[in-house]
């Protein structure tokens, strides 16, 4: 469809854009002449795109075009290896190095188990239900559920020491960096500072130096 040709044709762009300092381009659905980016990026050959998708065909278009697959927040961990089995299978078909992979997930953190889901709900099922579950996404329109099935294998809700537990759950399925969503809908400023700060006192100091920098 138009999106799928607009992304064939606006990645590789967007890099020359990034990469170089001069540039024309006419193509279907761009054309640009004598075009620069400023400020520059810090890196030589332009940031690293991250694709997302779900259909098999974006996650194609990420092997080939991307430098990461990108899985976002709203698809449960099974369905998260599905869609990640096909990117493997693409990235080996096109003969390239698998990369390190990141994963988004929303999070609430509070001091117990028992307080983070009966802090969070409100807004998870506001987000999912009201939100995601009425729009088109290939994975979760219309779907209906309670919100401890929402939670199930999805978000990554609890105490401190849970957090690690889920984060360490990804990373043993080849996930390398940790995208954490902690300012979510209908949560007070004062709980998702609270979210927050748990994060940074209680979850990443008991991660490894090395896991730390992919959070």
């Amino acid at each position: 469809d138009d999106r799928s040709s607009f992304m064939d044709e606006a990645i590789p762009l967007l890099r020359r854009l990034l990469s170089e300092e001069h540039v024309s381009y006419t193509g279907r659905h761009f054309a640009v002449k004598d075009a620069t980016v400023q400020p520059r990026p810090h890196q030589k050959n332009g940031p690293p795109f991250w694709v997302g998708g779900w259909k098999n065909i974006a996650l194609r278009r990420a092997a080939r075009l991307g430098d990461a697959w990108f899985p976002g927040p709203t698809a449960s961990l099974n369905d998260i290896l599905r869609c990640k089995d096909v990117y493997v299978q693409e990235m080996k078909r096109l003969c390239k190095k698998l990369p390190k992979l990141p994963i988004m997930r929303d999070v609430y953190v509070a001091e117990t188990t028992e307080k983070a889901f009966h802090e969070s709900e409100v807004s998870f099922v506001h987000t999912y239900q009201r939100d995601y579950s009425s729009s088109e996404h290939p994975l979760i329109s219309g779907l209906k559920l309670s919100f401890m099935e929402w939670a199930e294998d999805r978000f990554i809700i609890g105490s401190p020491s849970d957090v690690i537990e889920e984060i360490d759950r990804y990373r043993k399925n080849g996930f390398n960096y940790a995208v954490l969503r902690l300012a979510l809908r209908k949560l007070s400023t004062e709980k998702v500072l609270s979210s927050i700060r748990l994060v940074g006192e209680k979850v990443i100091p008991h991660l490894s130096e090395k896991d730390a920098e992919g959070i």
